[in-house]
């Protein structure tokens, strides 16, 4: 449940794969730190080509090559990217629930879900993690949006999809879309807390500062809990010792750790709040939040 004035509340947790290398490595490291603290998360993985690493705003390209493998930054760019689809994906979700964990779908970074048109690929891409999950259609369905990118006519064909949550987005507390009177019923979990390269302040990569910037966040008491998202690649990897520390500090905060649905179901009833889109790439997120995802976002 969450608390209000006190300070133990729940912090929902939510890991996106891009890479082949973030569902091979990333991954597996990620479940065994989960399960060293008794904790839960969403695990949302990309069905499509590799693409290659995901941009991070101010990292240089010999950052994010020594953080990631030049193999997985070149991937779809100067080589095609595996497809993670027939290949990780099935491995990496039987994985993710034998842990515990929910699992949901990372869509790709694409002119597609940010345009005017809905995207056609859309029901494709969420019959196949169907079949992949064997979810049947009435249960909750999550997925991830593209650095929170997405025009409101993807969140109408989300909600014809049967979709109830999204996330990716960043705000304060979860809430009910509406954009020009228009009302969806597909719940929105933003993200609330700043990831570690975020919160590294002027340090050239997260360390300890970072760790506890972020324990701070979550120190006092909050009356809708908190939500982080991870990245299998980076959090899965060059920074998996900061992640440990950071979920035994929660959980020294006294804090739950749980997957987005689980962390929806036990909050009260969402508010309707305006879906807000800016610039040309339809990055949404929920009035000023305590920090602004990165909008620079690989086609």
């Amino acid at each position: 449940m969450f608390f209000v004035g006190q300070i133990a509340v729940n912090i929902a947790l939510n890991i996106d794969i891009d890479t082949a290398r973030g569902a091979r490595e990333g991954l597996p490291r990620l479940l065994e730190v989960l399960q060293q603290h008794h904790a839960q998360a969403t695990v949302c993985i990309h069905l499509g080509r590799d693409a290659g690493a995901p941009r991070l705003e101010g990292a240089s390209w010999r950052l994010r090559g020594r953080w990631y493998g030049w193999g997985s930054l070149l991937r779809g760019r100067l080589w095609p990217g595996e497809a993670l689809g027939p290949y990780a994906a099935p491995s990496c979700l039987a994985a993710a629930r034998q842990a515990g964990c929910e699992t949901g779908l990372r869509l790709a970074a694409s002119r597609a879900w940010r345009g005017e048109l809905p995207a056609t690929g859309l029901k494709q891409r969420l019959s196949r993690f169907r079949q992949l999950t064997g979810l049947q259609p009435d249960s909750p369905l999550v997925v991830s949006l593209p650095q929170g990118c997405a025009s409101w006519p993807l969140l109408r064909l989300a909600q014809q999809c049967g979709i109830s949550l999204l996330t990716g987005v960043a705000g304060q507390a979860p809430f009910m879309p509406v954009y020009r009177a228009e009302q969806v019923e597909v719940a929105v979990a933003p993200i609330t807390l700043p990831s570690l390269w975020q919160a590294r302040g002027k340090d050239a990569q997260p360390g300890d500062d970072a760790v506890a910037a972020l324990l701070a966040h979550t120190e006092p008491s909050s009356a809708t809990g908190q939500l982080y998202c991870a990245s299998a690649e980076l959090e899965g990897g060059p920074w998996l010792a900061q992640f440990d520390q950071l979920l035994a500090g929660w959980r020294a905060q006294g804090h739950q750790l749980m997957g987005l649905t689980d962390w929806l179901n036990q909050a009260p009833a969402l508010p309707h709040h305006a879906w807000e889109m800016h610039g040309p790439r339809h990055a949404a997120r929920q009035g000023t939040a305590l920090f602004q995802l990165a909008a620079d976002t690989a086609d």
